[in-house]
């Protein structure tokens, strides 16, 4: 799951898979926009076939967040 996640936020991100990791966040990275982060959200909800709420959506905002809340959704 990990690794798709990773695959999905540097697509969306622009970025490599390697340049991934937690510290990452829209705070710094200038490219993580309001308009990107819709784009990670519609992507992860269509890949894991899960959806967010907009909670959830507010708090999706590094690797370990997303990580846990689809890891979360996905054994529901």
């Amino acid at each position: 799951m990990i690794d798709e996640i990773i695959k999905i936020m540097s697509k969306t991100l622009g970025l490599m898979e390697n340049e991934i990791d937690d510290e990452l966040s829209p705070e710094t990275l200038v490219e993580w926009d309001s308009f990107n982060h819709v784009s990670l959200v519609l992507a992860l909800e269509k890949a894991f076939n899960i959806k967010f709420s907009p909670d959830e959506i507010g708090e999706l905002l590094c690797l370990k967040s997303i990580m846990e809340t689809v890891s979360n959704k996905v054994r529901l």
